[in-house]
């Protein structure tokens, strides 16, 4: 594995810690993964509901484009 693609890897599991911490104080996250939703904004909530999102630059209004996964109750 060369020194580049271990940083992006080292950036990647970061990424990752950083939306977690964030889901466990109980706050939603809003995050990109290119790996397996390419292209999408996500919005993902401490109950596991989990958005493709978009936003509005005018207003920061948050607009659900689909749902792609239900939280859990």
């Amino acid at each position: 594995m060369t020194d580049e693609n271990m940083l992006k890897l080292a950036k990647e599991f970061e990424s990752i810690n950083i939306v977690e911490e964030i889901l466990a104080k109980g706050f939603p996250a809003t995050y990109r993964d290119e790996k397996r939703y390419p292209g999408k904004m996500l919005k993902e909530y401490p109950d596991g509901r989990l958005e493709s999102i978009d936003i509005d630059m005018d207003t920061f209004e948050t607009i659900v484009l689909e749902v792609l996964r239900e939280g859990k109750e």
